[in-house]
């Protein structure tokens, strides 16, 4: 695949906001040690980054800031540009908050309310699916399984590990549900990368999940263009997510569910979908108007 993965993409859209924060001193207003997330924001895709795109440069203003005692919430503008022009843009906003904070996680209660159920019928034609591990099995791996063009990534990015449930018409309206899940690994990459003395999946690798369900689907309804077509990120509609929740790594199972909310057949194939992803039960990421 010749398109960086959205998680890259994102990561490099988020991080200049993380430095910003840290270089006005923002975690030093309080006496007791205070830890960063990203609680969501929206953004708009407008070009594929590949090997050809040059340097990308990213443009982060600060837009507003609340604080109530030791919990400081901070607001941010990003634009990603290249040699072309804009690449990606939108807004998010962080979060400054202690460990007790923090530990009192309760999810997204209205996400989990409104998630999709499948009826017994479309339960009884569901599928499911096992991914196997190929190369690179982590990012150092400098080995490279074959793989058709229409590929699901190699294990060093892959975040699921099986489909649990596949209906091909499930869904709101018909045009597909998918539900996988994932075993965490407490020695896995990411956790000894993010953060430094506080490990916790980023938020970015969880979108990944989703997006990786999409490609299942996507391989699904279209298996004749294995060979011919490849994935990218649908470009030009703005996307939205929110995260009220960490993955940890004393946590032990990630579910993912998809709604596919639309399909585009021509000129390129397309898919649209909204969703959510849970830890250990508990309902933490809502990922809305995501396309691939």
């Amino acid at each position: 695949c010749r398109s960086v993965p959205y998680a890259v993409l994102m990561e490099a859209a988020l991080q200049p906001c993380g430095w910003l924060a840290a270089y006005m001193g923002s975690a030093l207003k309080s006496e007791k040690p205070l830890h960063f997330r990203n609680l969501g924001g929206h953004g708009i895709p407008h070009r594929e980054v590949s090997p050809d795109s040059g340097t990308l440069r990213v443009r982060t203003r600060l837009s507003h800031v609340s604080e109530v005692t030791d919990m400081i919430i901070e607001h941010f503008d990003f634009e990603i540009s290249n040699h072309d022009g804009l690449v990606y843009d939108g807004s998010t906003y962080f979060g400054f908050f202690t460990r007790n904070a923090l530990e009192r996680q309760e999810g997204i209660r209205e996400a989990a309310k409104k998630a999709f159920t499948p009826a017994p019928d479309q339960m009884a034609h569901g599928r499911a699916a096992v991914f196997t591990d190929e190369a690179p099995l982590t990012p150092a791996d400098p080995g490279c399984d074959p793989s058709p063009a229409l590929a699901l990534p190699a294990r060093a990015l892959r975040m699921i590990d099986r489909i649990d449930l596949f209906i091909p018409d499930g869904g709101p309206a018909g045009l597909g549900f998918v539900r996988g899940s994932k075993d965490i690994d407490p020695q896995e990459w990411f956790f000894k990368a993010h953060f430094y003395q506080d490990p916790v999946c980023p938020g970015s690798l969880g979108i990944e999940s989703f997006l990786q369900l999409l490609k299942f689907v996507a391989r699904e309804r279209w298996p004749q263009l294995a060979e011919s077509h490849r994935f990218a990120l649908a470009t030009g509609k703005s996307h939205r997510w929110t995260y009220r929740g960490q993955i940890l790594p004393q946590n032990r199972t990630v579910t993912v569910e998809a709604v596919v909310s639309q399909v585009t057949e021509s000129p390129h194939p397309a898919l649209h979908a909204n969703g959510c992803l849970m830890v250990d039960g508990l309902t933490i990421y809502c990922m809305e108007d995501f396309g691939i």
